[in-house]
């Protein structure tokens, strides 16, 4: 080997030895980015139906109890670990032992939420490819994946809401 190659992986490994991570250029790039990963889909889309279906305001005496509880607690718990530590969820639990599975367990997590995400995103996109085109797939009913209630006749005797709507009322109301 000779010494300019020897020189130069020396330079290397050293490099490598004294890297350090990137840190946030300031305060409001952190809150923006934790900001950012808290709220995502799910307290979009999910949260007014869970909301709905568990008692609608009632639900959230209950949810602001284990958000303050548990929830906040471990959002801190997780940003100071983490900002201590300057490592990912992976090595920042080495300190540690038995709690190794913790930082397992959140990169298993994140795997499939990432999956849920993904999906949700595939599936918008291809039906917004989809709806650009002149035949949507959607105007004729398929027997395969749509209801018996589903008609392709869109004529007005195929559409009783005013009849359907006035027997629902009469059956609530009396």
């Amino acid at each position: 080997m000779s010494s300019e190659n020897l020189k130069n992986q020396n330079d290397e490994e050293y490099e490598n030895k004294n890297k350090k991570r990137e840190t946030w250029t300031g305060k409001f790039d952190f809150v923006l980015s934790a900001l950012g990963y808290a709220v995502g889909l799910g307290n979009v889309w999910r949260f007014p139906y869970l909301c709905y279906r568990n008692g609608g305001g009632v639900f959230f005496i209950p949810y602001f109890i284990f958000m303050f509880l548990v929830g906040i607690p471990l959002v801190f718990l997780e940003l100071g670990v983490g900002q201590f530590t300057s490592n990912g969820p992976l090595t920042s639990w080495k300190m540690v032992p038995i709690f190794r599975g913790i930082g397992l367990s959140m990169n298993i997590v994140n795997f499939y939420a990432n999956l849920y995400y993904n999906m949700i995103i595939g599936y918008s996109l291809y039906y917004l490819v989809i709806s650009f085109r002149s035949n949507l797939p959607w105007k004729d009913c398929n027997p395969l994946w749509s209801s018996p209630n589903c008609v392709d006749d869109y004529s007005q005797l195929n559409f009783r809401y005013e009849i359907q709507l006035t027997i629902i009322i009469n059956t609530i109301w009396t």
